[in-house]
């Protein structure tokens, strides 16, 4: 569970950095 929330946040940060540098 907890190695699954951190891959939730690792792709949700992933997004916003995209988004950031779009």
């Amino acid at each position: 569970m907890k190695e699954e929330n951190l891959s939730f946040l690792l792709t949700l940060t992933k997004k916003a950095k995209n988004r950031r540098i779009k």
